[in-house]
């Protein structure tokens, strides 16, 4: 989360849109910050790469401001 206080900062504001991609979770609550901080796993940056790329192909619709389309599009992929 400091990630986004720092772009917070950056932009002056919070109002701001952001990709969110799950990345699940490792099983035990003690291994969350490693499990998250860490390299992923091959298939996992195959699955991350993926989910970039299928929010690429729907940027047209993200910039006219089809934001829950697109949300509701990809949410559906998972």
């Amino acid at each position: 989360h400091n990630g986004l206080r720092d772009i917070i900062a950056a932009l002056g504001t919070p109002n701001f849109y952001r990709l969110r991609i799950g990345i699940g979770h490792p099983g035990d609550k003690n291994l969350v910050v490693d499990y998250v901080l860490g390299k992923p796993s091959t298939l996992d940056r195959q699955c991350i790469d993926e989910a970039i790329a299928e929010s690429i192909r729907h940027m047209d619709q993200i910039i006219r401001g089809e934001i829950n389309t697109v949300m509701n599009t990809l949410h559906k992929l998972t």
